[in-house]
């Protein structure tokens, strides 16, 4: 190879190796800003989670202002609608089973959607419908999110599978102007772990997944690897010249 050309390739290299380490260095430290926010965020989720119940006729201006409010933990006092129960399909500690949705009456005249917890397939008649006043404590969850994945609500047999806020608003008010007519909450309630028996209350999933370390460590990792081969390349073909 002539020194023309030698040169030339190392020129090329030299230009494709900075670009290909800066791309490299710029994702490492993206993820890593990516970290502290997921920090920041589980750590705003613990500190809800364990904090006092509130009463959520409290959170009405952070709502509006379309504030995160998820995974505050609320109390509401009422009763339970239990002629007004939704079926929600979820695996459980005793394989498939349904989560039961039921609608709550609070006492200033508010309704709420509340998850009272899991039930094994087979086993609904099992579970306790509490009647009379009742006092629940729970975490906000939002309506409508669901994935590529998630089926659609099988509306027709009460076999659900997201919480659709249209939908089960109209399952549970037969009428136009019963469902224009109610104050409904706009968050459903996950309610907490209760005794043993039926419905097992606690459905809320907090294993968020936190990984951007990793991905920090695989692209710094790269672009030491990349830096790494072009000084080895590069002083061979000095070296040979």
């Amino acid at each position: 190879m002539s020194a023309q050309t030698n040169r030339r390739a190392i020129v090329i290299a030299s230009i494709c190796t900075a670009i290909g380490v800066a791309i490299a260095a710029s994702l490492g430290v993206w993820q890593l800003q990516r970290l502290a926010w997921k920090q920041d965020i589980l750590a705003k989720i613990d500190q809800r989670i364990h904090a006092e119940p509130v009463r959520p006729d409290t959170l009405h201006l952070q709502i509006q202002n379309r504030e995160d409010v998820e995974y505050t933990r609320v109390r509401v006092r009422g009763y339970f609608d239990q002629d007004r129960e939704i079926h929600f399909y979820a695996p459980g500690p005793e394989g498939p089973g349904w989560q039961l949705v039921t609608l709550f009456h609070e006492t200033n005249g508010r309704l709420y959607f509340v998850n009272r917890g899991y039930v094994a397939q087979g086993r609904l008649a099992e579970a306790a419908r509490p009647q009379g006043e009742a006092e629940i404590t729970g975490l906000l969850r939002p309506y409508n999110r669901r994935n590529a994945f998630t089926p659609a609500n099988n509306i027709a047999e009460n076999q659900w599978y997201w919480y659709e806020y249209d939908a089960m608003r109209d399952y549970v008010y037969e009428t136009w102007q019963q469902r224009n007519a109610v104050d409904l909450f706009p968050f459903v309630i996950e309610e907490e772990p209760s005794s043993g028996s039926y419905p097992a209350g606690g459905v809320t999933i907090l294993n968020i997944p936190n990984n951007h370390l990793q991905y920090a460590l695989t692209w710094f990792g790269l672009m030491l690897a990349l830096a790494g081969v072009y000084t080895v390349w590069l002083f061979r073909q000095l070296r040979d010249q």
